[in-house]
């Protein structure tokens, strides 16, 4: 039996068709050996070559999907452990800047008078 990710499959997340046909086009066209736009470190199609060993991935820039929605096409490749680092990040955002997270002081830094 292959082994699950913890996340589940890529179509369960909404990466369907689409997205593996566009990872695939941009796959088509990368030069090998062109730098990681995030850590500038070399990709190549082999994900054996590449310095984390994953396989690249296809990055929903400059709108993350959590924010575009799930009928945005990516836009770039990137290291898989640099997509994924991004990913949480964004996602740790999301989840913790709510503004019942704030105390009464940040109130007037974040909010302002509405006229």
């Amino acid at each position: 039996m292959p082994k699950q990710h913890a996340r589940g499959k890529t179509t369960t997340s909404g990466l369907g068709h689409r997205h593996r046909m566009q990872r695939e086009r941009l796959l088509q066209a990368l030069v090998e050996g062109s730098g990681c736009p995030i850590c500038d470190r070399p990709m190549f199609r082999d994900k054996a070559r590449n310095h984390d060993g994953l396989p690249l991935h296809a990055d929903h820039w400059p709108i993350p999907r959590a924010i575009a929605g799930p009928r945005a096409l990516a836009s770039r490749l990137t290291c898989g452990s640099c997509n994924m680092a991004a990913g949480g990040r964004l996602r740790a955002a999301i989840a913790g800047e709510r503004m019942s997270d704030h105390s009464e002081a940040d109130h007037d830094r974040l909010a302002f008078a509405w006229p």
